[in-house]
């Protein structure tokens, strides 16, 4: 490609090579040959449309620093981008020399990214059916629709029991052996160099404060970096095969020891693992060997106090969500829904929220909310939230009644509420007309002289959905583009009017 200017890309077209290579990386890895893998791989790295790919990604993705590279210093990075050694130069938070430490992150960044296109075909085929981690195609919910299929089948046992754990990731890639995890990945030359070297100075350099007080790319990055995120998967996949392969379970009916039954799941969502079954001593067995696995292999720190069996009948927590069995009369029915801690969280956001806003505009106020609100709704709607989205709009509302009555002291009850919640107004969300007398309101003057009005959301109007899970047998570099339309289609129309939230588990 006789590449004179960015702009000139057809992103399109060089899209579609890419994918083409990827394609032929997972057949390949479906089939067992891994000669054929590294060659395509070797290949795919060495491509000007894989390199054009991944400086593109890395500076579309970059929000920790600000980035303003124009076209010229692209194409130098593309120029050079070679997967060699990484050399941190180490640069003091005095040094007038930002633009080098941009650029030393994006090429950094660009790197990874050109990893990551090359393992992650190969991998997806690979990958245990239910360990969603940060792989294409799947998402959190699918994670927590794998563990809500299971139970809704399993309702009527006597007892279940689960599991749950959650591994540090800073742990991991600061302590964690180098040399282990590429024996396991077992790529090419120029990939495990690279990792090596990723992987070596997550090693040495433990202060994460420091670097982030010189400015200097870490290799964790809160697992923003979508390579350290693939590793991440890699390693909890690894465990969970770990105990599939070596933990049997004494079966009465035979009088020997079989492998691991089928009344038991393995559900993982990057770091968040749990493990969900009707026997109590398998689940001690897992405990036992996942402390063993923890303190051998990644040779990290892990108290037993942190991996919590529990029945069904206390719950557990996944992903922001409590998973609960509740006993009603003559049956049983299982329940998830937000946690408390969620709630508190959300809770305690609009508080903060409120609080700087005591000399905002009602206007002002409800733009800042709205966002806040749509998230945390769109996210917790596949769930019971029926129930728990009332008792929070209320809590709510008694925070903004007594935000608009302190603003307003010297005016009468009626004036105020009336100023900030009209009465019999009638609003619309998602298709539905509803009439409410406790909706605030707020009004802005333009610069034209016009008056422009917005409404804060009730969070009740978020109706409950239900998920349709991502087959697990299908995956996103398969022949099977037609599903994976339809699949993204359902995506764009779930994201559709809200913008995308950030669930601390």
């Amino acid at each position: 490609m006789n590449l004179k200017k960015w702009k000139d890309v057809d992103w399109e077209l060089v899209q579609k090579r890419v994918f083409r290579y990827q394609r032929r990386i997972y057949e390949a890895s479906k089939r067992g040959d891994k000669n054929v893998v590294k060659a395509l791989q070797i290949r795919l790295i060495s491509s000007i449309d894989s390199k054009l790919l991944a400086i593109e990604q890395a500076t579309n993705n970059f929000n920790d620093v600000r980035v303003n590279i124009n076209l010229e210093k692209k194409l130098k990075i593309l120029q050079k981008l070679k997967l060699i050694k990484t050399k941190q130069v180490p640069i003091t938070k005095t040094s007038s020399n930002i633009n080098l430490i941009k650029k030393q992150k994006i090429e950094d960044r660009a790197k990874n990214n050109l990893c990551l296109l090359a393992l992650e075909p190969e991998w997806e085929g690979l990958f245990l059916s239910n360990c969603y981690g940060y792989r294409p195609g799947r998402t959190r919910h699918d994670a927590l629709a794998a563990v809500n299929s299971y139970l809704k089948h399993n309702e009527n046992e006597k007892e279940l029991y689960s599991l749950t754990f959650k591994l540090d990731v800073s742990d991991i890639f600061y302590n964690i052996d180098p040399e282990i995890l590429l024996n396991k990945l077992n790529t090419t030359l120029k990939i495990q160099e690279h990792l090596r070297s990723l992987l070596q100075l997550s090693f040495k350099e433990k202060e994460i404060t420091k670097l982030r007080s010189t400015h200097q790319s870490s290799p964790i990055e809160e697992a923003k970096d979508k390579l350290i995120s693939f590793l991440l998967t890699f390693i909890v996949n690894d465990l969970l095969e770990f105990l599939l392969e070596t933990t049997t379970f004494y079966n009465p009916q035979v009088g020997s020891n079989e492998p691991l039954n089928l009344h038991h799941i393995l559900v993982s969502y990057g770091s968040n693992i749990v493990i969900v079954g009707n026997e109590f001593k398998q689940l001690e067995k897992f405990k036992t060997k996942i402390l063993h696995w923890i303190t051998t292999q990644l040779k990290i720190e892990f108290e037993e106090d942190n991996l919590k069996i529990k029945s069904f009948f206390e719950g557990f927590e996944f992903l922001g969500h409590s998973f609960i069995l509740i006993k009603q009369k003559r049956y049983r029915k299982f329940k998830y829904f937000p946690s408390r801690k969620a709630q508190q969280t959300f809770l305690l956001d609009i508080r903060e929220i409120i609080q700087k806003n005591k000399a905002s505009s009602s206007y002002q106020l409800i733009h800042n909310l709205k966002p806040k609100i749509l998230a945390w709704g769109q996210y917790y709607r596949y769930s019971d939230c029926r129930i728990i989205f009332r008792k929070i709009s209320h809590y709510i509302l008694q925070k903004l009644r007594a935000w608009a009555f302190r603003i307003n002291k010297k005016s009468g009850r009626k004036i105020v509420k009336e100023k900030y919640f009209p009465s019999s107004k009638k609003y619309y969300f998602e298709g539905v007309c509803y009439q409410d007398n406790w909706i605030l309101n707020g009004k802005k003057k333009q610069n034209d002289g016009k008056t422009k009005e917005n409404y804060l959301i009730n969070l009740a109007w978020i109706k409950q959905k239900k998920w349709v899970q991502v087959d697990n047998l299908r995956s996103i570099y398969d022949k099977d583009q037609t599903y994976w339309k339809v699949r993204n289609l359902f995506l764009e129309q779930k994201n559709k009017n809200f913008k995308p939230i950030v669930i601390s588990t």
